[in-house]
């Protein structure tokens, strides 16, 4: 059960990461 929900973390991170990181040079080229 923990390390389900620890990998489904991990999942969640990955897919949203990458949406955190292009707001933020986005953010910065202005």
């Amino acid at each position: 059960m923990k390390i389900c929900f620890q990998l489904d973390l991990v999942l969640y991170i990955n897919r949203i990461l990458p949406s955190i990181s292009f707001i933020i040079i986005k953010m910065n080229s202005y």
